[in-house]
């Protein structure tokens, strides 16, 4: 019986240690996912400045430039200005085109939106898994139980008395069994919780960015309304505002195609911290196997 006792002690033992380890390896894994999101977030707002800042200044130029040149733009003959508007015509259907990509880029953010739901969804249902060991935990705890009472039987027949040890060692079983279920449910409340933050935190920058990129487009839309009421230019100024609107328009795509891809690489992250998550409720199906 002592023997038997002292077995029972070191299996509570073994599970409590296992499942500690587990879950702070997961901790470990989770913050280092979350610093890394937090990092990547911080440079996103550093370039969403910076590209502000660069646009002010474009605009900055081109007004001086519009209000140097509007007296000598006013002696251009009628050819001149004919020409300018063929051109303005280009540079409005290539902002229309930005503006296009820009909208496409925004529907493949909301896709990629959708596809950090279903992270989530994996995370809920990964909490079904947890209570799924529980009950399997809880079957365990019977199971020692059961064998306590034929204990009791065996040793009742030869005559010992071990009502007390019984209820004892009964009372303290099922107290180990509720601490190790409460320290699960809270953890996968806890993992919950930071998963459902990243992604909120991760989600609302994304629309932030989106948002500015769109001002920001639009913003050139009224410049070119702009130049095209302010009149006469020569084709040497109004190629240069052409190719400044154009290579403007390249560097606000290539900001969401490199914001784009920041986002591919912050899902695989929470993918792999799932991946992780998974790996410890396999070695806790191990470890209650064993």
């Amino acid at each position: 019986t002592e023997h038997y006792k002292a077995l029972t002690q070191q299996r509570m033992e073994e599970i409590e240690e296992s499942i500690k380890a587990g879950f702070d390896e997961e901790n470990r894994k989770m913050e280092i996912a979350t610093r890394d999101l937090r990092n990547k977030i911080t440079a996103m707002k550093m370039l969403v400045a910076e590209t502000h800042q660069q646009t002010q200044a474009q605009q900055d130029f081109i007004q001086r430039s519009i209000d140097g040149e509007i007296a000598k733009d006013a002696k251009e003959n009628a050819q001149t200005l004919k020409s300018l508007h063929k051109r303005i015509n280009q540079a409005e259907s290539m902002f229309r085109d930005s503006l296009q990509s820009v909208h496409q880029t925004l529907e493949d953010l909301r896709k990629e939106k959708d596809k950090v739901r279903g992270l989530e969804n994996a995370l809920l249902s990964l909490e079904g898994v947890y209570k799924h060991k529980l009950g399997k935990l809880d079957k365990e705890r019977k199971m020692l139980e059961t064998g306590l009472e034929s204990t009791q039987n065996r040793i009742k027949e030869e005559g010992i008395s071990t009502k007390k040890w019984r209820t004892d060692l009964i009372t303290n079983t099922r107290q180990r069994f509720k601490t190790v279920e409460k320290q699960l449910k809270n953890d996968v409340r806890r993992l919950k919780a930071q998963a459902r933050e990243a992604l909120e935190k991760s989600q609302k920058e994304l629309e932030t960015l989106a948002r500015v990129s769109l001002a920001e487009s639009k913003q050139f839309g009224v410049q070119i309304e702009k130049l095209k009421t302010a009149g006469k230019r020569r084709d040497e100024r109004s190629e240069k505002l052409a190719k400044l609107v154009a290579d403007r328009s390249e560097a606000i795509e290539k900001d969401i195609s490199a914001e784009k891809k920041r986002l591919t690489n912050t899902v695989g992250a929470l993918a792999r911290t799932s991946e992780a998550v998974a790996e410890a409720s396999k070695n806790l199906d191990d470890t209650n196997r064993k």
